[in-house]
């Protein structure tokens, strides 16, 4: 607020891509009579804006990467879903000593 409160007065914004001394002075470009704050602010957007489409195109092939990585991931869960056969879960305990009240958790070592 106080940017557009200090730079009320109007400027003129000339936007000529032509070079006078080359094609003459008759040629004029886009001329813009406007509060300097507006033109600041204005500047401020259409640099973010640039910016952001800039950020979104330099990460078009990492989105790309991620996708074919997702896809692969899914086609190779579902190869294995199909050729691993179900398996009957074992239990984390002995049966037999849940009876006898001596019961701790198997480790994978135990297993066989």
């Amino acid at each position: 607020m106080g940017l557009a409160v200090a730079n009320r007065h109007q400027v003129t914004l000339w936007l000529d891509p032509l070079p006078a001394d080359i094609f003459g002075p008759d040629l004029r470009g886009l001329q813009i009579d406007a509060p300097l704050y507006l033109v600041l602010f204005a500047t401020l957007v259409v640099g973010s804006l640039i910016g952001a489409l800039m950020v979104w195109l330099a990460g078009g092939k990492t989105r790309r990467a991620l996708r074919v990585a997702r896809r692969e991931a899914k086609q190779m869960r579902n190869d294995l879903a199909r050729e691993t056969p179900a398996r009957k879960a074992e239990p984390a305990v002995d049966p037999d000593e849940i009876e006898n009240g001596t019961a701790r958790p198997m480790l994978t070592s135990d297993r066989s």
